[in-house]
This record gives C-alpha cells, structure tokens and sequence, in this order.
C-alpha cells in the first residue's frame, strides 16, 4: 500500500489502459455530438416556441375575428330580437292592465259606490236619527234622575253648610290674630324700639369716629408725603428722561432718514439700472444660446431619432445575441468538453502516470 490507497496489480492496468482509450475515442467524440446537439436544438426550440407564440396570437386574432364578425353580431341580434319581445310583452301587459282596470272600475267600483249611494247612506241616516233619539231620551232622564236631586242638595244642604263654615273660620283667625298680635307683634316692638335702636345709633356714632381718624390719618400721614414726593421728585425726573429719549429718538430718525434716502437713491441710480441693463444682457444671451442650440439640437434630434437610434438598437441586439450565442457556444463546445476531460480523462491519466513511475522508481531503487 503506497499513499493510502491499495496496490494494484497488471490486470487491473490491463482493463483501465483500454477502457481510458475507449472513452477518449468513443464517450467524447458522443459527448460532443451531444453538446453539439444541445446547440442546435436549443434554437430550434426558440424557433418552435416562436412558432407556438404566433400560432397562439393567430388563434386569438381568429377568435377575436370570430367574435366581432359572428358571435357579437348574432348576440346584439339575440338582444334586440329580446328586447323587442320584452316591449311586446310589455304592451300585452299594459293593455292587460287597462281591460282589468276597466273591468274593476264597471264590475266592482260602480255597483259598490250604487250600493252605498243607495243603500248604505240611507241606512246611516236613519242610524243616527235613531242615535240622537236615544241620545235625547238619555239626556232627559240623566235631568230627571240626577241632575235636579243635585241642584236640590246643593241649595238646601251644601251652600248653607259652607256658609257656616266659612263664619267658623273668619271668626278663629280674627281670634288667633288678635292673640298673635298680643303675645308677639307687641314685645317684638317694644324690644326694636328701646333695645335695637339706641344699640344701633351707638354702633354707628362709635363706627363714624373711627372712621374719620382713619380718613385723617391717611390724608396727613400718606397722602401728604406721596404728593409731594411725586411733586417734587418723580414727576421732574419723568420729565427729564422722557426729554432725553424725544432728543435720542429724533437723533436716530434724523439719522435713519439720512440713511434711508442715500440707500433709496443708490438703488434707484446705480442698482435698478445695472439689474436691468444686466438682465436685459443675459435675455439677449439667453435667446441667442437658445437659437444656437436650436440650429444645432434639432437637426442632431432629427439624425438621432430617425437614423442613429434605430441602427444603434439593432446593432446592439445583434451585438448582445452574438456574444450570447458565442458564450453558448464557447460553454458548450469548450468548456464543458475540456471540464469533462480533465475530470474524466487527464486526471486519472496523471494518477496512473505517477503511479507507474513510483512502481519503476521502486523497482529500481529496491
């Protein structure tokens, strides 16, 4: 065992050696036609999914066809042909309508309005005559029976009682007044009249001195001395310091005038001139870039739009299909061929190569 792999003996070199030469001239010579293939096939998938897409936009322009020549035509047919069975049905209706209308206005509405012209009215009639009659009747006898009874019970019963009653309680409140008077009006006088009113005119007389202290107090010990400090202290101060801010503020509007009108006339002479005289040179500029462009954009435009761009487009497509089919057929023709050989073939032919001459190096050394 050399390497960690077993030792093999010259049977086992005697059928790899022939199934290499085997796969190099049989497994890639098919493996090519194979990716060949793939390449051809590929495309003509393309050409028959291509085929496919137009037979499928011809089937749908065939049905579309189909539906506005025939089927869109027989179904607004179907639909007017409908719609006029729908009016007939309509007016079949209507005049249904009217010969039932007719027929419940002269079967039913006329022998029912004879009837109760004829025979219910009449009927109610002699209804409420007999009503009011019995009403009358009624009415009496409640006279009779109830009405003058009460008349009578309340002349000779109920007024005199009330009027005694009445002479009862005029009496008692005449009494429980004249008690009330003598038992609460007369003290409550007498206690307002010598006790409330002289207590009240002391209070007062006692409130008015303190009253008038107080006023004099305020008037010489405060008032006094609050006059003549604003007299001859705030008041001229104030004057003072209102005098100097009027000078200060018409200093600064003097200056701020001054001011104001060198900036007015700087403006109205030498900045509103220039601003014009500049943009009037700039619009001049402006317009004649904007001429120049337009006698040079628009031709290029034209060359761009009509000429360049579409053989640009189609340039690049068949540039950007090109590269794509090289890269497929580089990948497929090459790479994968190559891949497969240096897996398939040249390293296990490397292996067996080294092998042989560690074998021989062995064998001569040993």
């Amino acid at each position: 065992m050399e390497d960690g792999r077993p030792a093999e003996g010259c049977l086992v070199a005697f059928v790899r050696v022939p199934a290499r030469v085997f796969a190099l001239l049989v497994v890639v010579p098919l493996r090519f036609a194979w990716e060949a293939a793939l390449v051809v096939l590929r495309p003509a998938g393309r050409v028959l999914a291509a085929a496919g897409r137009w037979a499928d936009g011809a089937v749908r322009g065939l049905a579309l066809l189909l539906y506005r020549r025939l089927l869109r035509p027989v179904g607004l047919a179907v639909a007017r042909s409908c719609r006029r069975a729908v009016e007939l049905l309509r007016g079949c209706l209507r005049a249904a309508g009217r010969a039932l209308g007719w027929a419940w206005r002269t079967l039913v509405v006329a022998p029912a309005r004879w009837f109760g012209r004829r025979v219910l009215r009449p009927f109610g009639v002699l209804l409420v005559a007999a009503a009011r009659g019995f009403g009358a009747a009624v009415a009496w006898l409640a006279a009779v029976l109830l009405v003058r009874p009460a008349r009578c019970l309340h002349r000779g019963v109920v007024v005199p009682v009330g009027r005694l009653l009445a002479e009862l309680l005029r009496r008692l409140a005449a009494g429980a007044g004249a008690v009330g008077r003598v038992l609460v009006v007369v003290p409550l006088t007498w206690f307002g009249r010598y006790v409330l009113v002289p207590f009240g005119r002391l209070l007062l007389a006692v409130l008015l001195g303190v009253g008038t202290a107080l006023e004099w107090s305020l008037q010489h010990l405060l008032a006094a001395p609050l006059r003549l400090l604003a007299t001859r202290v705030l008041l001229p101060g104030v004057r003072a310091l209102a005098a100097a801010i009027g000078a200060a503020l018409a200093l600064v509007a003097a200056a701020t005038g001054l001011l104001g009108r060198g900036i007015v006339l700087f403006v109205r002479r030498v900045l509103v001139p220039g601003a014009g005289l500049l943009l009037r040179l700039l619009a001049a500029a402006v317009r004649a870039v904007a001429e120049v462009l337009e006698l040079l954009l628009v031709p290029v435009a034209w060359c761009w739009r009509r000429l360049l761009r579409p053989v640009l487009r189609e340039l690049g497509r068949a540039v950007v299909r090109a590269w794509r089919l090289g890269g497929r057929l580089w990948r497929y023709l090459v790479v994968r061929p190559c891949r497969w050989l240096r897996r398939e073939v040249w390293w296990p032919a490397r292996d067996e190569i080294r092998r042989v001459v560690r074998e021989v190096r062995a064998a001569l050394v040993g």
